[in-house]
């Protein structure tokens, strides 16, 4: 099972306003990046355009996972996947944006959390990784280089 962390800010809207983005509407330009674009559309963050005529243009960069410590899985493997146990799950998810011939790159730091336990795997996840980097992502503050 996938959620967004911290835990203390689910359900919170991030305004659009941070780090400099504007309320759009915004035009990918690169769909064929489709887990990155299904995170950028999920997370409601972003309004999105269906021409790129008077939108800003938004190429998604290829999401890096953050690598975490694998030690909490001992305790699940030592009692055969019974107790459940929470890792960091996080990526980082960035895109850049073309308006009037200046380009700037936003970069956001995606926080979630895996919980694996044997029910876990038996029973297919409440929701995906997708969705859960979507969440993050409506959360998330931005920080932008030019």
């Amino acid at each position: 099972t996938y959620r967004a962390e911290p835990a203390a800010t689910r359900g919170i809207r991030a305004p659009e306003g941070t780090a400099g983005l504007r309320a759009g509407p915004w035009f990918v330009a690169n769909k064929e990046l489709t887990t990155e674009y299904q995170i950028f559309r999920q997370s409601g963050r972003f309004r999105e355009a269906s021409e790129p005529a008077g939108a800003i243009s938004v190429h998604l960069h290829p999401q890096h996972r953050i690598p975490a410590c694998g030690n909490p899985l001992l305790g699940s493997l030592f009692t055969a996947g019974l107790i459940p146990v929470t890792l960091p799950h996080g990526a980082n998810f960035a895109f850049s944006t073309t308006e009037n011939g200046r380009q700037k790159t936003y970069d956001f730091r995606l926080e979630a959390s895996a919980r694996t336990s044997l029910w876990d795997w038996a029973v297919k996840p409440f929701n995906s990784e997708t969705a859960a980097y979507a969440e993050a992502l409506r959360i998330a503050p931005a920080s932008a280089a030019p």
